[in-house]
């Protein structure tokens, strides 16, 4: 279940960018994407792009914007695939910016945590020895849209 100040702050924010919102006619292509992606329905990744458009939402921590899955363009795939020919990332990782410039935020499939860094670190992240910045996708998120949020102090920030 997606959290519940995540949706409260979505819904503010759809008040000025109704787009935000993922429409239910885009439900399966974003179904075959995740399938794609291989990202489980189970995810919390996954439950949260079948009910959101990522690139319509405004942060407040960092002013890197994150990509969609499908709308208006497949942009995760092409930061990924970027990420991937360039750096070396390898398959486990799902960048959500662009992944061009000093840094990324990638999502890891297996451990289901975000990690941001630089191009120096992707061989860490790629050992497994780099920390994650959030331990899931849903703290990830609160921090990228709600002022104040103090992630878990478990995680690498």
């Amino acid at each position: 279940m997606i959290p519940h100040e995540l949706v409260e702050r979505l819904k503010d924010q759809a008040e000025f960018n109704p787009l935000v919102f993922r429409s239910p006619a885009n439900q399966a292509e974003v179904r075959d994407a995740l399938e794609e992606l291989g990202i489980g329905l189970d995810q919390e990744i996954a439950r949260f792009l079948l009910a959101y458009r990522m690139h319509a939402i405004r942060p407040v921590r960092n002013s890197r914007q994150l990509n969609d899955i499908c709308e208006p363009r497949r942009e995760i795939f092409r930061s990924t695939e970027f990420a991937r020919s360039l750096y070396g990332l390898n398959d486990d990782f799902v960048c959500l910016d662009t992944a061009e410039g000093e840094g990324y935020i990638v999502y890891s499939k297996t451990t289901r945590a975000i990690y941001e860094g630089g191009i120096p670190e992707v061989p860490a992240l790629n050992a497994g020895t780099l920390a994650p910045t959030y331990s899931g996708f849903f703290e990830f998120m609160l921090d990228y849209v709600l002022p104040g949020f103090v992630p878990d102090t478990g995680s690498g920030r």
